[in-house]
């Protein structure tokens, strides 16, 4: 174990330790989501902060060395890194091109790649709102006035109407719509829908929606951004009904609970874009219900305290990387540094090679190692 100070680096190791924790604590919320005892001791508001931290994790995954322990294992880290630092065949620019290297360049095509599909189908998603018509029923505009009002809502929200079958949504990243379905709505429900998907708006959903799209296409490639996206989902609709029925009576709860069940109700056919819908899945629902009927229950914020405070330690203040033994043939330490030395590349990259044999490559060299003396490829030393 070792302490690092003033010093930020992004690595190899930095980014897989990255998608490991974020990967375990994914499925940690995953488990969190499953009991509803749980969610009411920790608050909606924590469990957003701990799905935050996981995001910023995933997003900057650098080692933050002056508050971070290294722990050092050996064994299995080590054959993993050693495989990722292996050459190949390939060679670039007389440069041999390794493993870890190939993985990038598809990493990356495959983030364009998915970036545009994404732009291609949130302009399907747009032509399919421009093409319903506008809402132009009186009752449900000065609904809708009346909830922007209550809402301290600044920015109007147009309302366009759907085919009956589909379910009422908000949808749109820039220009958040509604899309409410042409059927029959008493007084109440147009009421409750119209907050309901009004609160999307006023909560920021929209911002969390557009990190974790962001989030699936620089990690397109792994499955627990999708598990997140999907347990984000059911996060802020449970915090859009906390924060609806905060101030309602028991009553008003039902009916609002009824307005949910009438949505599903009336719902017969997938929503044809991606949005916040009322209805949600049916196991999404049935806790929604659950939750909303135990909210006059005390919450402890003192569980979700804690529960960030061991994410936070997990994920920024412990690193584990690969200990190479000098007792194992073929592996190296630092502390032999005296027969080290840096070769210059001409595309201005460094090589370094310890005991005349090739370690790495690097673009820059590294504040431990400034000291080695650094040659040319003709192996003429080139002087401070």
């Amino acid at each position: 174990m070792r302490i690092y100070f003033d010093s930020i680096i992004l690595s190899t190791s930095s980014v897989l330790y990255a998608v490991l924790t974020g990967s375990l604590l994914l499925i940690l919320l995953s488990l969190l989501l499953l009991n509803r005892r749980i969610l009411r001791r920790i608050g909606l508001g924590t469990l957003c902060f701990f799905v935050f931290l996981i995001i910023f994790r995933l997003t900057v995954p650098l080692e933050y060395t002056g508050i971070s322990y290294s722990i050092y294992l050996t064994g299995l880290p080590v054959s993993i890194f050693d495989f990722l630092n292996s050459d190949t065949p390939l060679t670039v620019l007389g440069n041999p091109v390794k493993i870890f290297q190939i993985l990038l360049f598809f990493w990356i095509t495959g983030s364009i790649v998915k970036g545009i599909l994404f732009v291609r189908n949130y302009r399907k998603m747009k032509t399919y709102i421009l093409h319903q018509p506008y809402c132009t029923d009186e009752r449900v505009l000065n609904v809708q006035d009346q909830v922007e009002k209550n809402l301290s809502v600044r920015h109007h929200l147009d309302i366009r109407s759907t085919s009956a079958g589909t379910s009422p949504c908000i949808g749109g990243f820039l220009h958040p719509v509604i899309l409410l379905p042409q059927m029959e709505l008493s007084d109440t429900d147009l009421y409750y829908t119209l907050l309901h998907e009004t609160a999307h708006y006023k909560r920021g959903d929209f911002v969390w929606r557009f990190v974790l799209e962001t989030l699936g296409i620089l990690y397109w490639w792994n499955p627990f951004i999708f598990l997140l996206k999907i347990q984000m989902d059911k996060v802020l609709e449970f915090r859009v009904d906390d924060f609806i029925t905060r101030d309602l009576r028991e009553k008003e709860i039902l009916k609002y609970m009824e307005c949910i069940y009438h949505s599903i109700e009336a719902s017969v056919c997938s929503d044809s874009y991606s949005g916040f819908s009322l209805k949600g899945t049916s196991k999404c629902t049935h806790m929604r219900f659950e939750l909303m009927s135990e909210r006059s229950q005390k919450k402890r914020p003192i569980g979700g305290f804690f529960l960030c405070l061991i994410a936070f330690l997990f994920m920024f203040c412990i690193i584990i990387e690969p200990y190479h033994d000098d007792s194992i043939p073929g592996t190296f330490t630092l502390s032999e540094l005296d027969n080290a030395y840096i070769v210059q590349n001409d595309q201005g990259t460094y090589d370094l090679y310890i005991n005349d044999s090739f370690l790495g490559s690097m673009n820059t060299v590294h504040e431990l190692l400034v000291d080695l003396p650094v040659y040319t490829k003709e192996m003429e030393r080139i002087e401070e």
